[in-house]
């Protein structure tokens, strides 16, 4: 769903929303060890509170990163590879 909000913000010129949008998505990549998604998110906040010239090209970025994580989500069996983690780290 963020993917969507972001691009009809972004389409809207919704700024201020989009901004407060891509924190919240950047602030939740801290937990969840997707550093793509990390990084994308953290440029186009930079972006877009500096009102960079090149904020479109952050935002491509962040919604490529985006969807590159859906269709892997969607291609892997990943709540095993959290599970198997998880005991590595128990008993480590």
């Amino acid at each position: 769903t963020d993917t969507r909000r972001i691009d009809s913000l972004w389409s809207a010129n919704h700024l201020k929303d989009l901004l407060e949008c891509v924190h919240k998505l950047h602030g939740a990549t801290r937990y969840c060890g997707v550093p793509e998604l990390r990084a994308a998110t953290s440029r186009f906040e930079t972006a877009l509170k500096q009102e960079a010239q090149d904020m479109e090209y952050h935002k491509d970025r962040l919604v490529a990163a985006m969807e590159r994580i859906l269709m892997w989500s969607e291609q892997t069996d990943w709540p095993p590879l959290f599970r198997s983690q998880g005991r590595n780290a128990i008993t480590e």
